[in-house]
């Protein structure tokens, strides 16, 4: 347990150092955030804020890894193979500008929050688990469809609309049953864990801002879409270190159940 603590805090504070130093270089303007031409490990002056940004990302992973190793059960592992598809997808998303690579990185995060969705079901036997995601899957696969008929849109943006309908619908449903779950147990894992991934929603709140721009130009301002781009990275780091957090707090005392006052 004394390892996890000290493991944990080292973390936290490498975790700051790199979020402090990605602020300052969005916020200066002197090194950009988001070029069109990066790739990964090219040159830190090329990318200097992408690259702390995706360390950043890496560090959560290795992180609940650890978490995994050193407590080989269902919640330390459930979450860091969600991790590692949330840094499987930063890759695409992060570093290739080509639409063709959000396809994957879509379906990575898809991904992840189906792995969410099977955390925040636990207890349940695993043929209880699966009925949720396929009936979202199949309702995301059916209206993207009708759109796709209606808009007369080609197969790939039918593909990225069904995609984003079953992220969007699965994410809705994980950051309900978690809060959900706090009030219930008040466990502080949970409210680290709901806590999360409010503010990973409030990240693609943003990215939703600046890919509509991207879709369909000057939908949205100029300058609304830079403070987009910025933000989006304010909520999510810090979003995903609570997550990676998260199972270090089934360890302690603390996250003892504490029912709620009639």
């Amino acid at each position: 347990m004394r390892l996890e603590r000290l493991v944990s805090r080292i973390f936290i504070i490498a975790e700051l150092i790199i979020y402090i130093s990605f602020i300052t270089l969005d916020l200066s303007g002197l090194i950009p955030g988001y070029s069109d031409n990066v790739r990964l490990f090219t040159g830190i002056k090329d990318a200097c804020s992408d690259h702390l940004k995706y360390s950043g990302i890496v560090l959560v992973f290795t992180h609940a890894l650890f978490l995994c190793i050193r407590n080989f059960e269902k919640k330390h592992l459930l979450i860091a193979g969600a991790l590692f598809f949330t840094a499987t997808a930063d890759i695409f998303l992060l570093f290739f500008a080509e639409r063709l690579f959000i396809i994957p990185g879509l379906v990575s995060f898809c991904i992840t929050q189906t792995i969410y969705s099977f955390l925040l079901t636990d207890g349940k036997a695993l043929y209880k688990r699966f009925p949720v995601p396929c009936i979202f899957l199949v309702t995301a696969i059916v209206l993207a469809a009708c759109a796709g008929k209606l808009l007369v849109c080609d197969s790939t943006v039918i593909l990225l609309l069904t995609l984003v309908l079953y992220y969007a619908a699965m994410f809705v449903r994980n950051t309900i049953i978690s809060w959900c779950d706090f009030i219930k147990f008040r466990r502080r894992f949970h409210l680290m864990f709901s806590m999360g991934l409010t503010l990973f929603m409030l990240c693609d709140i943003n990215v939703l801002i600046r890919n509509l721009n991207s879709f369909y130009s000057e939908t949205v301002p100029a300058g609304m879409v830079s403070m987009a781009v910025f933000l989006s990275w304010v909520f999510y780091l810090p979003s995903q270190v609570l997550i990676s957090l998260s199972p270090y707090m089934l360890k302690t005392s603390k996250d003892a159940v504490r029912p709620l006052k009639q």
